[in-house]
């Protein structure tokens, strides 16, 4: 049964290798690439770059500056913070935004359940 014997009237096809192309890939990077979780992190990698450059970049930047000192040469970690805790009109700010956003949210919360 070679090349193309007879075999009960039929002849049997020889069968030929296939081309490079026409194989399953081997390789485990190739594998990767052609999963659908990896395609699809890949399409969403431009909205992780926009949220890191909108949200994540001024966030940490923002920290960083509020630990320099008033000309912004000299670090001095939470000591803004420390003089700031110490004033009597910062400690009135904070409870006032506390009292509003309590506030809020509860009569949010009731006009919600009643038009409910």
């Amino acid at each position: 049964m070679a090349d193309g014997t007879i075999a009960q009237g039929r002849i049997a096809p020889q069968m030929a290798p296939q081309p490079a192309s026409a194989q399953a890939p081997t390789s485990s990077l190739h594998k990767l690439v052609r999963r659908r979780s990896t395609i699809a992190f890949f399409m969403c990698t431009p909205l992780l770059v926009i949220i890191f450059g909108l949200v994540v970049y001024p966030t940490v930047y923002s920290i960083y500056l509020a630990l320099l000192n008033k000309r912004m040469t000299k670090f001095v970690g939470i000591d803004n913070f420390l003089f700031l805790l110490k004033r009597e009109t910062f400690q009135m700010v904070i409870f006032q935004s506390v009292l509003f956003a309590v506030a809020a949210v509860v009569f949010k919360a009731l006009i919600g359940f009643i038009l409910a």
